[in-house]
């Protein structure tokens, strides 16, 4: 069997009793082919639709989306219809979208017509569609088989696609191309420790246990076909462990400041942490500074996305929001970071390589 790639889907069901419920699978396509899921299964309400902070996070980190249509229920396709206005087509324009009219068994209940649907598609030409009942595997095989062939072809699109792909399939080796050096930083409890387990072993702890000193992890990632080592440093954000980071500011390319979205004392620190990477890092080279915003899973957030979004580009940073938890938005913020670093010592890379939401580009070397 090989492992073809791991997929975003989301899914709009109507009959969870919570809002998103997170789930890995494994199908297998064909006799040579598995195809590796990241679902996230989500009942979409008004309230949901509500809270956009939480649906654009869990937008960039999908590669497809997949709304199924109870056709015996008008109620669900007037949500989708009012969810699919709000999508912003230029800022998720590698999001391929798929529209499933279910149910098809209940033939004689439909309160959804043809006639309605074929008249929303006509209106946003780039969703497809399939018809189906999930009590027909057939049907299902199928789906999975539109979902496969929709999703390779975005990876031929965008670079940000291959490059997730190749970090999370990537065998062990140790024939790098060069290496890239990271480092997370960020007061105590803002979630590192967690950041890095997630992305390099896939494990959250709730319990907190705060780092002391620094730690180091290892990861592969490929970038145009070449293997590069991706090396994490996670850092103790006590006071009095402050100045062992400093040391590696100078030699690292980029920095991961972390913030906890329901600590507003760790949002009003963050200008203090970015003094402390400009005063102690290579003045020389460039190096990539993100500003993610932990813990958005939470209900107890007091940090809007709007003040980090304002807060970063004041600093001249590019902001994402993260869930170390739901394992949200990680392995994407390393790909972009990834890409940043390489970019600037390859820059005729650029030509064609477009990424959702970057800003400038630096120049000088510094993997």
């Amino acid at each position: 069997m090989v492992n073809i790639y791991l997929l975003y889907i989301l899914i709009f069901w109507n009959n969870l009793f919570i809002d998103i419920k997170p789930v890995q699978l494994s199908i297998q396509l064909d006799k040579s082919k598995d195809l590796n899921i990241n679902l996230y299964e989500i009942r979409l309400t008004e309230k949901l639709i509500n809270n956009k902070e939480l649906i654009q996070a869990y937008l960039f980190d999908c590669q497809c989306a997949v709304f199924l249509i109870d056709i015996s229920n008008s109620t669900s396709f007037e949500l989708i219809k009012e969810f699919l206005s709000l999508i912003d087509g230029d800022k998720y324009s590698y999001l391929k979208t798929i529209l499933i009219e279910n149910k098809l068994d209940l033939e004689g209940q439909k309160q959804v017509s043809g006639y309605e649907i074929k008249e929303f598609l006509d209106q946003n030409p780039l969703i497809q569609s399939e018809s189906l009942s999930l009590k027909d595997g057939d049907s299902v095989q199928g789906l999975l088989d539109k979902i496969y062939k929709s999703v390779n072809e975005s990876n031929q699109d965008l670079p940000i696609n291959r490059v997730l792909v190749s970090q999370k399939n990537l065998s062990k080796t140790n024939e790098y191309e060069a290496s890239i050096s990271l480092i997370l930083v960020g007061d105590t409890h803002v979630g590192k420790t967690n950041f890095l387990g997630r992305y390099i072993k896939n494990e959250f702890h709730d319990v907190f246990v705060s780092t002391v000193g620094i730690e180091r992890e290892i990861k592969g990632i490929k970038i145009d076909n070449k293997l590069y080592k991706i090396i994490i440093w996670d850092t103790a954000g006590q006071e009095r462990f402050r100045c062992l980071p400093r040391k590696y500011y100078k030699n690292v390319d980029g920095v991961l400041l972390l913030y906890d979205v329901c600590d507003e004392q760790s949002f009003k620190n963050v200008n203090n942490w970015v003094s402390d990477v400009e005063q102690n890092s290579n003045k020389e080279s460039d190096i990539s500074l993100f500003l993610l915003a932990n813990k958005i899973d939470k209900d107890e957030r007091v940090v809007t996305r709007e003040r980090g979004e304002e807060l970063a580009k004041s600093l001249g940073m590019k902001y994402f929001e993260i869930s170390c938890k739901n394992n949200m938005n990680l392995h994407e913020t390393v790909a972009t970071m990834a890409l940043e670093c390489y970019r600037r010592v390859n820059p005729s890379a650029n030509e064609g390589m477009k990424l959702a939401g970057a800003g400038k580009k630096n120049k000088k070397k510094c993997c």
